[in-house]
């Protein structure tokens, strides 16, 4: 089991909107839990491929690096958020979180 992500944005970047669905989906089976290392797909806006890996996760946030090696902070949406425009089924385990803030930026240190 893992995780597939959508998104209406173009790009992985701060105060992107993040739709994951476990993938396989298996309808009302228990979720998995996202995990340290797990690299996530994303489906972009502009319907390109992109992904992240989690480096982190906590109760309230997670840190994941983007494919260029930025980091970033991301939490669960929350009801003062956007809406997310994405929804799945009641049956299926979904997540939705949006990433707050870059914390380290690609490139050399």
């Amino acid at each position: 089991m893992g995780w597939k992500g959508l998104t209406n944005f173009v790009r992985i970047g701060a105060k992107t909107s993040l739709h994951l669905v476990e993938s396989p989906a298996v309808a009302d089976s228990p979720p998995c839990a996202l995990q340290i290392g797990a690299k996530i797909p994303v489906e972009l806006a502009d319907n390109t491929q992109s992904s992240f890996t989690i480096l982190s996760i906590g109760d309230g946030s997670a840190f994941i690096q983007a494919l260029d090696g930025t980091v970033w902070l991301m939490t669960p949406h929350s009801e003062h958020d956007f809406p997310m425009s994405f929804q799945s089924s009641p049956n299926l385990n979904s997540q939705n979180w949006v990433i707050r803030s870059q914390v380290h930026p690609a490139g050399p240190e």
